[in-house]
């Protein structure tokens, strides 16, 4: 009976992490929006202006999130590769 609850407890561990490293996986809103309107500025910059006014933002405040995913590490890595799999 104690293997049991061992191995049950193993395996709620496991699901646990799991669900875990799911949601770190998920990229927020604000990073889908930093990516897909630099895809837009890249591919077409004469709609830069129109992708911003669709996702709602400023240049003030596309720029101000550029700045805060470029200061954080995880956040850039994390742009990094959703832009490459977006462009594919």
């Amino acid at each position: 009976m104690k293997k049991l609850h061992i191995i049950i407890l193993i395996a709620v561990i496991v699901i646990f992490a799991a669900c875990v490293k799911s949601q770190a996986d998920k990229p927020s809103e604000e990073l889908l929006k930093a990516v897909e309107i630099s895809l837009v500025i890249e591919t077409d910059p004469d709609n830069a202006l129109s992708a911003l006014k669709e996702h709602s933002m400023s240049v003030d405040e596309y720029k101000d999130l550029m700045i805060k995913i470029t200061e954080d590490a995880e956040l850039s890595e994390q742009y990094i590769a959703l832009k490459e799999k977006q462009s594919n």
